[in-house]
């Protein structure tokens, strides 16, 4: 379940998106940006829903490999290349 905060934080990408046209490399600069002014609790806010939405990723694709019949070795998916285990101190990682 997820507060004002995250629905507010997806209307915010949706309007740079598509309101202000933002490519999606540039909205995800542009927030990161706004939140380096930010305060610490709302840094550290974003940096779980960027996990949650990283381990959401890993599940889905796990489980498109799953049902194409190509599941890993091992039976684990691995995170996006630049997403995961930075904690959260890069942009690349929003």
């Amino acid at each position: 379940m997820y507060g004002s905060f995250e629905v507010n934080l997806l209307f915010r990408v949706r309007h740079l998106l598509r309101g202000a046209r933002y490519t999606v490399e540039g909205a995800r600069r542009r927030l990161w940006q706004e939140t380096e002014r930010a305060d610490p609790l709302l840094r550290a806010q974003l940096a779980e829903i960027r996990d949650e939405l990283v381990a959401s990723l890993v599940a889905v694709r796990s489980a498109r490999r799953t049902l194409d019949g190509r599941a890993p070795a091992g039976g684990a998916a691995e995170a996006p290349a630049g997403l995961a285990g930075d904690g959260g101190t890069a942009p690349s990682t929003l």
